[in-house]
């Protein structure tokens, strides 16, 4: 980007951090107990929360897809074969073409270079060395975390992933001692899912500070939810098969210090789709995809409602 006048405003970076497998039903700042997420309870008084996000792909690579290109499904292909289609741009192609310098840090499975998500990363990183869905958040965010050290000076873009509470469930001490009393306790993998979940939230609560003291909370969006939820046989299944609330429901949490507003929370029905073209939208590149809509009127208050009709989902083939 070449230097913008003193008078404009530069584009805000942007940090995506994907949670996978992360289900709004296990988290205390949506109402659950007992208290598994007490960093994400505090900021949320420091952004925007939206209460109905959907997913729209009951599995990791369907619905990061979505998250990342604002296409459904059945348009980027993920029905057919397990390779990005080519003729859908994804968010970091467009945002690089912007100008943006752009980084991705994953912990490897579905998301593998191969499979097409490295398009528009000038930087892709995968996690081979893990037990494949095992996760290793303070690895992953500590890697993205020194990349940015070097290049917070210019807009970029920073793609964050883990399968920190993804199955095997195997919380690390003192997390595999809580919750031993809570009603989660009768299922032995919902105990450890959610000990996992707590230990999630201070790992994402170092990750946030780490962001913010190398690049300044003001100077880039901050968006942090999941692709899917979890299974804990609530209709009869486990994992993430079937489209039920406890698989479609997620988290949604965007900030931007000084230029949109905090402590909000938002009841409007939004899909994954919307993530991409609300993120051009804020970078201000043209926001316009296949399916999504940008959420920003209802983030900077302009409007209360997308009047959309429906949102969409689907589970894979199985």
């Amino acid at each position: 980007l070449t230097p913008a006048p003193a008078d404009v405003t530069p584009p805000p970076s942007i940090v995506l951090v994907s949670l996978d497998t992360l289900r709004a039903r296990s988290m205390s700042v949506y109402g659950h107990t007992p208290r598994t997420t007490p960093w994400f309870e505090r900021f949320a008084g420091e952004t925007t929360r939206f209460t109905d996000l959907s997913t729209s792909f009951a599995n990791t690579f369907g619905a990061h897809a979505s998250m990342l290109t604002g296409a459904y499904p059945f348009r980027h292909g993920i029905e057919l074969h397990l390779t990005l289609s080519p003729d859908i741009p994804t968010l970091a192609e467009r945002l690089r073409r912007a100008g943006y310098d752009t980084a991705a840090f994953t912990e490897d499975a579905l998301l593998n270079a191969s499979a097409g998500f490295q398009r528009g990363f000038a930087h892709y990183w995968e996690n081979t060395t893990i037990q494949p869905g095992a996760g290793d958040a303070p690895g992953t965010f500590a890697r993205a975390l020194a990349w940015l050290a070097n290049h917070h000076d210019r807009p970029f873009f920073l793609f964050v992933h883990t399968y920190a509470v993804h199955a095997p469930y195997d919380p690390r001490p003192p997390y595999d001692a809580m919750f031993l009393d809570s009603p989660s306790a009768a299922s032995r993998s919902l105990l450890a899912y959610e000990q996992e979940v707590r230990q999630l939230d201070d790992d994402v609560a170092g990750l946030v500070a780490g962001l913010d003291a190398l690049a300044g909370a003001n100077r880039f969006v901050l968006v942090v939810l999941a692709d899917h939820g979890e299974e804990f046989g609530e209709h009869g299944g486990v994992f993430h098969t079937q489209l039920y609330q406890e698989v479609l429901h997620i988290p949604l949490f965007v900030r931007w210090p000084g230029h949109l507003p905090g402590a909000r929370t938002i009841t409007e029905q939004v899909s994954l789709v919307d993530v991409t073209p609300t993120l051009l939208d804020l970078a201000g590149v043209d926001a316009r995809t296949d399916d999504g809509h940008s959420l920003r009127p209802l983030l900077d208050g302009s409007s209360r409602s997308l009047g959309r009709i429906e949102v969409y989902a689907e589970a894979p083939p199985s």
